[in-house]
């Protein structure tokens, strides 16, 4: 859910992407990864950051709106925490995760999450 109630935010793991669905009109739109021309293309997955359709994931299972109004994503296949601009920008960058699994905590570029 957003700061102001009103957008619902989801992630799709099959696809590799994340939704807004916008709680007034019942309508959704693809905010990062997936297939814009074809959602149930479960085949466009990867690990690059950017913004919209060019954003790849891999299998994200969880996001969390923070109290700044973006989305962090947990990118679990790229073992990586990704945050999205939903209001600007929509670009989706890396802010922790080495994209190696393991248990090693540290600084964001080093830290490494199973």
């Amino acid at each position: 859910m957003d700061v102001t109630g009103l957008c619902y935010y989801r992630f799709e793991g099959e696809s590799s992407s994340i939704r807004a669905l916008d709680l007034k009109t019942g309508g959704s739109r693809l905010l990062a990864g997936g297939d814009p021309f074809f959602a149930e293309n479960l085949f466009k997955f990867g690990d690059h950051d950017g913004a919209g359709s060019k954003v790849l994931l891999q299998h994200p299972l969880g996001v969390l709106c923070g109290k700044d109004g973006q989305i962090y994503i947990a990118d679990s296949y790229n073992h990586k925490i990704k945050k999205l601009d939903p209001a600007t920008s929509k670009r989706v960058y890396t802010v922790a995760g080495t994209g190696k699994a393991g248990f090693k905590d540290g600084m964001t570029q080093i830290a490494q999450a199973w």
